[in-house]
């Protein structure tokens, strides 16, 4: 695997739907899975300094009646922390908005995202 340059990821980051840029861009800083993303919640993100770290324990394997359920990542290895510099974590306060689930990224009414919002051509879950 090689992975894709800094020009390549802010390419790709700038083609997405502005409300999907903050995934995009902790996904390349981590390498976090998509269920890992959706399921992300704030309380699992923490500052240290100018940077911080994200806490990894659990992914967002489905819906139900409309609200998140979680179980854990894929391995038992999966269950991992992971540094971020003071970009990402800036990126991600700048997001920050409440959600009934604490989750970081949301549907504009702050519903969960499910599978089918980061895969759907041309979806456009915030309408």
């Amino acid at each position: 695997m090689v992975p894709l340059t800094v020009a390549q990821v802010q390419a790709l980051t700038d083609a997405l739907w502005t409300p999907y840029q903050p995934m995009a861009v902790l996904a390349a800083a981590t390498g976090m899975r998509a269920g890992e993303l959706r399921g992300l919640t704030w309380d699992s993100i923490e500052r240290r300094g100018d940077a911080g770290q994200v806490r990894i324990d659990r992914q967002l394997t489905g819906l139900s009646d409309g609200r998140p359920v979680w179980g854990p990542p894929k391995t038992q290895t999966s269950v991992r922390v992971v540094g971020i510099g003071p970009e990402v974590l800036g990126t991600l306060e700048r997001i920050r908005a409440p959600s009934l689930d604490g989750l970081v990224f949301t549907s504009a009414t702050g519903r969960p995202l499910g599978r089918g919002h980061l895969s759907a051509a041309g979806a456009t879950p915030y309408r």
